[in-house]
C-alpha cells in the first residue's frame, strides 16, 4: 500500500525559495494566494501547494492567467490533511 506522504514546509523555507521576505509568504496566505495549515503552532506549506503557487506567478509574469483559489480550498486552509 503506497501512502501519500506529501512534504511541507515552514515559511522561512517559503522565503528563501521565493527569494521574497517572510512578511510577503504571510501576505500572500493571508490574501488566499497561498494555501498553508496550521497543524500546532506553526505555519506550514505543503511542497505541491507552493509548486502551484510559483506556476501561478511564472503565468502571471507571462500574461497568462493562473487558476484562482476557489472558495472551497480557502475553506480548507487551516485543515490537516487526512
Amino acid at each position: 500500500m503506497s501512502e501519500n506522504h506529501e512534504k511541507y514546509l515552514f515559511l522561512d523555507e517559503v522565503a528563501r525559495e521565493c527569494r521574497a521576505p517572510i512578511s510577503s509568504v504571510r501576505f500572500w496566505i493571508s490574501q488566499g494566494k497561498l494555501r498553508s495549515i496550521k497543524p500546532g503552532r506553526r505555519r506550514l506549506v505543503a511542497r505541491s501547494e507552493l509548486d502551484r503557487f510559483l506556476a501561478g506567478a511564472v503565468a502571471a509574469r507571462q500574461g497568462k492567467v493562473a487558476p484562482p483559489v476557489t472558495e472551497h480550498e480557502k475553506d480548507a486552509d487551516d485543515t490537516l490533511p487526512t
